[in-house]
């Protein structure tokens, strides 16, 4: 009877261990893979509106990526279009992951506030889905360069550096 008692224990525990074990695994294949990142840089692209005009869009960004996937990006700069120029200063709340963890990015534009100083008109927002008024995705990879800087490549070409702060 008692040779019976240790192995029902030992089965016990045994049973225990693989549950746990298991649950480890599939707890870490299905955490997403994302990064934390307090970074800032440039970003000035062109882009022709029409035949006759060009848009320039000159800002610094400051973006906070948590590790929870959620983050944003604060916007401040000149939009520049045919001669006149559009204050930029915003902050855009976004959501991003790495669902295949091929370090492609997917970054979802969530919720834009602007500031009191900021007069771009809601047109351009069509030209430069970056502005965060219409709800956008972008696919992005990150790359470190070394412990303090990025390169965000779009999926036509970089897009910016981006300094650690």
């Amino acid at each position: 009877m008692k040779k019976n008692y240790w192995l029902y224990i030992a089965l016990s525990l045994l049973s225990i261990i693989l549950l746990i074990v298991l649950f480890k695994i599939i707890n870490v294949s299905n955490k997403k893979n994302n990064i934390e990142i307090r970074c800032a840089g440039e970003f000035t692209p062109r882009r022709k509106v029409n035949n006759t005009e060009l848009a320039n869009l000159n800002e610094k960004i400051f973006l906070f990526l948590y590790g929870n996937g959620t983050g944003f990006l604060i916007q401040k700069g000149v939009l520049s279009i045919d001669n006149k120029n559009y204050i930029i200063d915003r902050e855009v709340k976004i959501d991003y992951t790495d669902f295949d963890k091929d370090q492609i990015y997917i970054f979802k534009m969530i919720n834009l506030k602007l500031r009191a100083n900021d007069n771009t008109p809601p047109t351009v927002d069509t030209i430069f889905p970056i502005l965060g008024r219409v709800p956008s995705s972008s696919y992005l990879n990150i790359t470190s360069v070394d412990k303090d800087l990025y390169i965000f490549n779009g999926l036509s070409g970089p897009l910016f550096l981006c300094k650690r702060f």
